[in-house]
């Protein structure tokens, strides 16, 4: 075993443990955080786990699995970016599915079949086959993200740390494309032996650069978040309104985290100079509409589908009752900005 083969399979094992790692914590917050669309997530690490161990007993194994790390993408980016909100889930989906059983069938056919160049032919086909997977899934993830962060780039009630994780998120989706692009230059069956080598520790640092970007952008560490939040400490504004009618206990305890309170900072600013109000009294407006959706839903906690009826019917009924005009318009626009940054409440949860 020379150098080049030896680094290709430490950083190989490092890339598989990242993700072991990385699915067993998904799978933790998972279940404390109740967030059911990170089972996706969880799914996908573990395909790459799967695929990394079984490949070790035929490296088949890494080819069937690896479409899988894409495509679980795609039922988590529709939960969390496009409730209520037209996609194209279905169709990319129902593609990708087609490409992936082209997959397994082409690289069972390179596997067993015979004829230099016909083998040829299928592996890069395969492999193109995979690569447009991967644009796909990761591509509308890496797009969705990019979309969502410059709608809130200048919030100042969203903490930085979560503006910084969609970054984060950005990297890994274009991390994760790159893993796809590099076997296109790799020799179908080995037959240069150095560019083989080489090509094998590319990949592989590509794999672990995925990976390391992954476990960051979705464990990002405690001192980074305090770090990210005071160096933008300045710009940070949230509302902190007082009224009697919540002034019981606190607004954090009542419905949930800072993050909500972030969210109504960020809709109470945009809706203030649309009804010609002071952000604070708009931020309480908002406040109120939530608690009485909470009672009205009987829970404890904000989702989407709370926050969205919320804005809906009961923040709708309490400009009525102001006599604001265009009502109807505003809570349109109001509606479109939650739909817009929906996946604040995955996103900034943990």
């Amino acid at each position: 075993m020379d150098a080049t083969q030896a680094t290709s399979i430490s950083i190989s094992l490092i890339y598989t443990t990242l993700q072991a790692i990385i699915a067993a914590f998904l799978f933790h917050r998972m279940r404390a955080a109740r967030l059911k669309e990170l089972q996706f997530v969880f799914l996908t690490f573990t395909s790459a786990t799967l695929g990394a161990l079984l490949g070790i007993a035929w490296t088949g194994f890494r080819i069937i699995f690896n479409p899988l790390v894409a495509i679980f993408i795609l039922p988590f980016v529709e939960a969390t970016f496009y409730r209520k909100k037209q996609s194209r889930y279905k169709s990319m989906l129902a593609t990708s599915l087609a490409l992936y059983a082209y997959v397994i069938v082409a690289r069972l056919a390179w596997q067993f079949g015979s004829g230099e160049e016909g083998l040829v032919a299928i592996y890069y086909s395969y492999i193109l086959a995979i690569l447009a997977i991967y644009l796909a899934c990761y591509g509308w993830f890496f797009a969705s993200c990019i979309e969502t962060r410059k709608k809130i780039s200048t919030s100042k009630g969203i903490e930085p740390w979560v503006k910084f994780r969609y970054v984060l998120l950005i990297f890994s989706c274009a991390s994760a494309i790159a893993t796809a692009v590099f076997p296109l230059a790799y020799p179908s069956h080995e037959s240069f032996h150095e560019q083989a080598a080489v090509m094998k520790v590319v990949m592989a640092a590509s794999n672990l650069l995925f990976s390391i970007t992954s476990l960051t952008a979705w464990f990002m560490p405690a001192w980074l978040k305090r770090v990210l939040n005071e160096r933008s400490r300045d710009s940070l504004v949230f509302s902190t309104v007082p009224m009697t009618a919540i002034a019981s206990r606190p607004v954090s305890e009542k419905l949930g985290s800072a993050l909500i309170m972030s969210i109504i900072d960020h809709l109470g600013n945009r809706l203030a100079p649309r009804i010609n109000k002071s952000p604070g009294a708009v931020k309480g407006l908002l406040l109120l509409s939530l608690e009485a959706a909470e009672q009205q839903h009987g829970v404890t906690g904000i989702d989407f589908t709370l926050l969205h009826d919320a804005i809906v019917d009961d923040v709708k009924s309490r400009l009525d009752q102001l006599g604001i005009p265009n009502v109807d318009a505003i809570i349109n626009e109001l509606e479109h900005d939650v739909i817009d940054i929906q996946s604040l409440l995955v996103v900034g949860k943990f």
